[in-house]
Parts: C-alpha cells; structure tokens; sequence
C-alpha cells in the first residue's frame, strides 16, 4: 500500500493499483489467520488496527475500480500506516520480553526504534515487489511513460540507504556505548545476513536496475528487481528477527 501511494495514479495501470489491492488484501487475510490460530493473546488494539488495515485495502480497491484517483492514494497511505500500527501492536510485546531476557537497553525510547524497524520492513519489502511488478506492465502497455517505473526504483534506493544507516550505523552505535554480552555469538550470523543480503547485494542490484531504467531496458531491470526482491524479503525477515530479540533498529 506504501509503494501504491508513491507515484501518480495517472501514470500507473488500472491493473497494477488493482494488483497492489489483491495482495495487501490477501496478506492481511493471511496475518489475520496467523493471529487467531497462533498467538494465544491478541490485544483489542491489534485486531483494531488490522481490521481498519484490510478496511482500507478494500476501500482502495474499489476506489482504484471506479477510477476514483485521489481516493485510492488516500486509501493507500491509511492501508500502509494502519498495517505498521497493527504489526507495532503484535510485535512490541514480545520484544520488550525479548529485550529483558537478553538484558538489552537501547539508547532512546525502545519503542521509537521498534517503530523505524517496521516502517523500514514495511516500505522495502512494498516496494521493491511493486517496482518489480510495474516493470510487467510496460510488455502489455506501450503507453506507459517511465516515470512511475523511475520513481519507484528512485523511491527504493533511498529507503535503502536510509535503512543502511540505521541498521548498521546506529545499530553499531548502541553497542558500542552500552555493550551487549555474547551480542557477536548469539545473533552474529543473523546480523551478517541482514547486511550483507539484505542491503548490500540488493543495493547493487537496485543500482543496475536504475541504469537499465535510464536506457529503458524494462525487462532487464524488472529482471533484476526479481532477485533483489527475494535477497530483500530474506533480509527484511532477519531485520524482524533481530528488531523482535534485541530491539535495536536492524
């Protein structure tokens, strides 16, 4: 939904602001199914904030449908920020237990960098999948111009080095000024593979495919937006994994 607010309507197709829809739509069916069956308590604020995330989802489905543009940008955002609000919900819990059992203390508000963590997961993983995705259209729509495809890739990039900065740079930084014992041992190889999976490969591959936009070879590009898309989603998995155990902002 984050990635579906970033460009113009008008420039994208019917059919992909219809596909970011039906997939929001089917992962919020999917999370909604894991909460009842797996997690033995649900607060009311979570199921709150899920249903008014698929709610929105719907709306913007059906604003997209009847060619209601401002509408479905609007739906998107609210979709994007509820569904951050509802994985806040899920995930803090666990990760203030976490954080006591690992006698972790992060520098500045817990809840702060809990909250970075998931807007980055959310906007990576949105967006290299939907950028991946618009670079299908341009084989069915010759009159697609490039710049939805330039600005999502654009979009991307910059979320990435946001999320470098943070995830190794202020990341590093809380552990050298307040030390975590066995910080290398236990979590070490996760650390290693949301860096070096997770952001850098991904990186390069994000670069190349800003250089083929540039030349306006779309099927190279959506060609390597597939793999950075798989290298992001297994670094954007280890990211929550280490976000949930130590509550800093990997």
């Amino acid at each position: 939904m984050l990635a579906a607010a970033v460009p113009s309507p008008r420039t994208v197709t019917l059919n992909w602001l219809r596909l970011a829809g039906i997939i929001a739509l089917s992962c919020a069916g999917v999370g909604l199914f894991v909460m009842g069956r797996e997690i033995p308590s649900v607060s009311m604020t979570a199921w709150v904030l899920c249903g008014g995330a698929a709610s929105a989802v719907m709306l913007e489905l059906a604003a997209s449908q009847t060619g209601k543009l401002a509408a479905t940008r609007v739906c998107a955002v609210a979709g994007g920020l509820l569904s951050i609000g509802a994985a806040y919900a899920l995930v803090r819990p666990a990760s203030l237990a976490a954080m006591a059992d690992a006698r972790v203390n992060p520098i500045g508000p817990e809840w702060l960098w809990l909250a970075v963590s998931l807007v980055g997961v959310a906007a990576m993983s949105g967006l290299v999948l939907m950028t991946m995705l618009i670079g299908h259209a341009y084989l069915t729509e010759s009159n697609l111009t490039m710049a939805p495809f330039r600005r999502l890739n654009g979009t991307l990039a910059a979320c990435m080095i946001v999320r470098a900065v943070v995830a190794v740079g202020a990341t590093m930084l809380m552990v050298e000024l307040r030390p975590i014992e066995g910080f290398w041992l236990r979590w070490g190889f996760n650390i290693f593979v949301r860096w070096f999976v997770g952001l850098l490969v991904p990186g390069v591959f994000v670069y190349m495919a800003h250089d083929c936009i540039k030349r306006r070879s779309n099927q190279s590009a959506t060609g390597i937006l597939y793999v950075a898309s798989v290298l992001i989603f297994i670094g954007e998995i280890c990211a929550l994994s280490l976000v949930t155990a130590t509550g800093l902002p990997f």
